[in-house]
């Protein structure tokens, strides 16, 4: 029960970050693009 409530958790850590990233290279700020890319692969080592 436990890894499935962090599975969704991890999921929509990853949905969420994969929509700042879609909206930001639309807007072609490719910097920040890559600290959200950053601040989603920590948060995926954090749930591993």
């Amino acid at each position: 029960m436990l890894l499935e409530s962090k599975l969704e958790t991890l999921i929509s850590i990853i949905r969420h970050s994969l929509l700042i990233l879609r909206r930001e290279c639309n807007s072609n700020k490719q910097k920040n693009a890559e600290i959200v890319l950053a601040f989603t692969s920590f948060n995926v080592t954090l749930w591993q």
